[in-house]
């Protein structure tokens, strides 16, 4: 026969709401709420180390500094003899900030009213991966949006290696480099 007597709970039960208790608070503490000032959204944040704060700020300074078209504050992010590795600068990709000024030259003289974001930030390491948004228009007007991905090696605070991986068919029908084309 049950008591409609509320029992106490044991310790044991005590120990484990205490315990739950505590771990999410200190989830709730890991984890930061910012507002984006440009759209309004609510986005999480990491509590990271110093250095690792370091990197994302770099990331992320590199894309407002590729949003303004900034060539000069691109390469400021790069290693002196930091390379470029993506299906837009070929197998072996580019090295050396003459190399990378070219390309970033040649990149915002092909596309006007671009807009690049990451949707997260993962950093490992010397590492720092940042899927993102892409789009852009050509003087044309062809629209281009994908979903691209950046891997940052980072070496004393600057950009070593980026190696960005992208569906190259996007840009190429933008392009006009696709097969039957005339452009190939």
């Amino acid at each position: 026969m049950r008591s409609s007597v509320p029992m106490k709970p044991h310790n044991g039960q005590k120990n484990f709401v205490l315990w739950s208790v505590l771990l999410c608070a200190t989830l709730m503490f890991s984890l930061s709420v910012r507002v984006d000032e440009t759209s309004g959204r609510m986005e999480k944040t990491r509590v990271r180390h110093p250095a690792e704060q370091q990197m994302e700020t770099a990331a992320l300074t590199y894309f407002d500094r590729v949003n303004a078209g900034d060539v000069e504050g691109i390469l400021a992010l790069f290693a002196d003899d930091a390379q470029v590795i993506s299906p837009l600068t070929g197998e072996e990709g580019i090295r050396g900030k003459a190399a990378l000024r070219a390309f970033y030259q040649n990149f915002f003289s092909t596309f006007f009213d671009y807009h690049a974001s990451p949707t997260d930030i993962i950093i490992d390491g010397n590492k720092l991966v940042a899927p993102l948004h892409f789009e852009a228009k050509t003087h044309d007007g062809t629209l281009i949006a994908t979903n691209n991905l950046n891997l940052w090696t980072f070496e004393h605070g600057k950009f070593k290696v980026l190696v960005n991986y992208l569906d190259s068919y996007p840009y190429r029908q933008a392009l006009g480099q696709l097969p039957g084309s005339g452009n190939e």
